[in-house]
């Protein structure tokens, strides 16, 4: 059982499944933390039939860093990526006032987690992220756009903007949150339909309208590019329209993700009329022009 000994702990839900060419590295940079307080990495495995908690394992027992406490679980049910990062949540998360959610693909600076707690306490924010890199198979570098990026020190209404025209999840998702903010929003992160998708882009835009939101303009996360709907699919855990024959119902889950930032929209309290009356033009707007693209690259494809 893991208790909270200190309140600036952090605790990171690590899912994972078959990612036994990453687990790896991705646990080094944090066991490679120079933060002062524990890390309570907690790994997910998802049934995986590779070599991948027999690393997890094994660096486990190689581990002396005396701040970092790693502990397995191995799923006994197969579940999605949300379900498994839900699971996490309300289980471990509530015991620690800081907390973060990993991927087995994501690799992490030295001073991601010291940085990004640091100015949360600072600046008394809910979410603090930092700007962030891909990494191609061979392991190097590719040159990233993070634009735009989200801060709370522009207006809110900027941010609300900017989100429902470029939807980019990354890098703001893989930030470090305060766990009674995360926890208050995680309403918003679950499948709301067929489609199993845009729940991260609800959950977000959300965290956006209600929460104080600050970057770090350091390239201090780094992730894999890899088709993760293709991983999806294998796990057969991913949306429905990926096959040419049903993708026109993309029109379908796009309106419904529509109606539940409309939805939200007009049921806050921190807008005014006029910046609702806005947003509610650009979320039509995005709707035709996000669901076009989409339909077009895979029927080319």
């Amino acid at each position: 059982m893991i208790k909270k000994k200190d309140k600036d702990n952090i605790c990171v839900g690590l899912c994972v499944w078959n990612g036994e060419q990453t687990i790896k590295e991705t646990l080094k940079s944090l066991i490679n933390q120079n933060y002062l307080h524990q890390i309570i990495i907690i790994v997910l495995d998802n049934q995986s039939n590779d070599q991948t908690v027999n690393i997890i394992k094994k660096l486990k027992k190689k581990n002396k860093n005396r701040n970092i406490n790693i502990k397995i679980i191995i799923d006994k049910k197969k579940r999605n990526v949300v379900a498994a990062q839900n699971f996490l949540v309300k289980k471990y998360f509530s015991k620690f006032d800081f907390c973060m959610l990993a991927m087995d693909d994501d690799i992490y600076h030295k001073n991601f987690i010291n940085s990004t707690i640091r100015k949360l306490k600072n600046k008394n924010l809910d979410l603090v992220y930092t700007k962030y890199m891909m990494i191609n198979s061979l392991k190097k570098k590719i040159k990233t756009n993070n634009k735009p990026l989200y801060s709370s020190d522009k207006k809110k209404i900027f941010n609300l903007c900017n989100y429902i025209i470029y939807r980019n999840i990354n890098p703001i998702f893989f930030g470090v949150y305060r766990t009674k903010s995360f926890l208050k929003m995680l309403k918003f992160y679950n499948h709301f339909d067929k489609s199993k998708s845009n729940h991260d882009n609800l959950f977000i835009f959300n965290f956006l309208l209600n929460k104080k939101i600050g970057v770090i303009k350091k390239n201090y996360f780094y992730f894999l590019s890899k088709n993760r709907n293709e991983i999806e699919r294998k796990r057969k855990t991913g949306p429905s329209y990926w096959k040419k024959s049903s993708i026109f119902k993309i029109f379908i889950y796009q309106f419904n993700f529509s109606l539940k930032i409309i939805n939200s929209i007009f049921l806050s309290h921190n807008l005014t009329i006029f910046e609702k009356i806005l947003l509610f033009l650009l979320t039509i707007i995005s709707y035709f022009q996000k669901t076009l693209s989409y339909v077009t690259k895979r029927l080319l494809n």
